[in-house]
């Protein structure tokens, strides 16, 4: 059984009912896996993310988890966004035991587990500190954690690097795929960056927008850790590069198969 999947998804916004941000959306995610939504702004990649997460409902079609119909969100799932949105007010170690303590987790419990997740992310030594004391990355890694500590079956990842800069981006992107492969949960990513993608998926499916669709998909058999310059990687990053062009768009068949998959070069 497929950890996320959609049937002929799609979403219109009321104000904007002439063009659909998505469009008949056909994808199964397995278990474990590390998928990547890939695509350029305004394609509806975030929007699909927030439907899987169960923040917003498809116009038509449906979209589901571990077989069961997403209606809503629930503990399975957690979504972490761009911004780190941390609570200024608290602590490191309390903003990653916020969401046990909503869930009713005795202390005591919720500060061991949130310790253990600071050490993974490896901020075991700023649990007292404030947000305004950190770096954006050393943020993010705390957004991570408080994701991570509630134990969730799948993850989905709104671009949560793409404010940071290349090294600190590449250092996090590292850190995740130990953490994905160490945890062994599902992964949805999504961003606009061809590197990224490369850089830390399994399988990689490219959206074109206008409206939103699967356009194509690619399965990164290299092996992990990947560097940005190694030749398999670049050879790649310009397939999905010219991929991307609009003056590329899919045929009609590619648009009834849902996505085309391109074998591994």
């Amino acid at each position: 059984m497929s950890a996320i999947s959609t049937e002929n998804l799609s979403k219109i916004y009321q104000k904007n009912p002439e063009k659909p941000v998505l469009d008949r959306i056909n994808i199964s995610i397995e278990e474990q896996e590390f998928l990547t939504l890939l695509g350029p702004s305004g394609c509806g990649k975030s929007t699909l993310l927030h439907i899987l997460a169960g923040l917003m409902e498809p116009t038509s079609g449906a979209a589901y988890c571990q077989g069961e119909r997403i209606q809503g969100p629930a503990q399975d799932r957690v979504l972490m966004l761009q911004e780190a949105a941390l609570f200024p007010w608290l602590t490191v170690k309390s903003n990653v035991t916020f969401g046990l303590k909503e869930r009713g987790i005795a202390r005591t419990e919720r500060e061991k587990l949130a310790q253990a997740e600071l050490k993974k992310v490896r901020l075991a030594d700023s649990a007292n500190s404030y947000p305004h004391q950190l770096s954006g990355g050393m943020q993010q890694r705390v957004a991570l954690a408080r994701a991570l500590v509630l134990r969730p079956d799948i993850i989905l990842m709104d671009e949560p690097f793409a404010s940071l800069d290349e090294q600190t981006r590449f250092q996090l992107q590292q850190e995740l795929v130990e953490l994905w492969q160490d945890l062994k949960m599902t992964v949805v990513f999504v961003t606009h960056s061809i590197r990224e993608a490369l850089l830390i998926s399994e399988r990689i499916l490219v959206m074109a927008g206008n409206p939103g669709r699967i356009k194509s998909e690619y399965r990164i058999n290299a092996p992990y850790p990947r560097k940005p310059g190694q030749a398999d990687i670049v050879r790649r990053e310009e397939q999905i590069l010219a991929d991307l062009s609009p003056s590329r768009q899919p045929s009609s068949r590619e648009n009834s198969e849902s996505y085309r998959e391109v074998a591994a070069g």
